[in-house]
């Protein structure tokens, strides 16, 4: 928060909220950006969040710190993502100042970003069955 005030953006216009899970698929559009700090630990190694595909399938660029689990390849995609090496001060203000980047583009352009971002990284079709069934063929020797 101090960082996004830091640069400019008035209190009012950032906003957290809780929302009840069967409310997400209509709320979750109507943000700017998400955000998705984990502190890096073991179990977090080889995880990937799920509210980072969500916010992207909804249309809402992310910001997330890149040392959990796959997340430093979503820095491929910066008209989707702001990802985090470290969390310095020089680090924090560069990604807030990215991070408003991408709030203030226009809705449509980022809307098409971060689903296309989603697309590139969470597929079922596109990522998850080929991976699945190459494992499953290594596995069996079936190639």
């Amino acid at each position: 928060r101090a960082a996004f005030e830091a640069q400019g953006l008035p209190k009012e216009d950032i906003v957290t909220r809780s929302v009840a899970p069967d409310s997400m698929p209509r709320t979750l559009p109507l943000g700017d950006i998400g955000v998705s700090f984990i502190r890096p630990c073991f179990s977090k190694t080889g995880s990937s969040p799920t509210k980072v595909a969500e916010y992207l399938s909804a249309g809402m660029p992310a910001v997330l710190n890149g040392d959990i689990g796959d997340q430093a390849e979503l820095a491929s995609e910066a008209s989707a993502c702001v990802v985090l090496s470290s969390f310095d001060d020089a680090a924090l203000g560069s990604a807030a100042e990215r991070a408003l980047a991408l709030a203030k583009a226009p809705f449509e352009a980022r809307k098409v970003a971060a689903r296309a971002a989603a697309e590139n990284h969470f597929s079922l079709a596109k990522i998850g069955v080929p991976r699945y069934e190459a494992l499953y063929r290594a596995l069996t020797r079936e190639n």
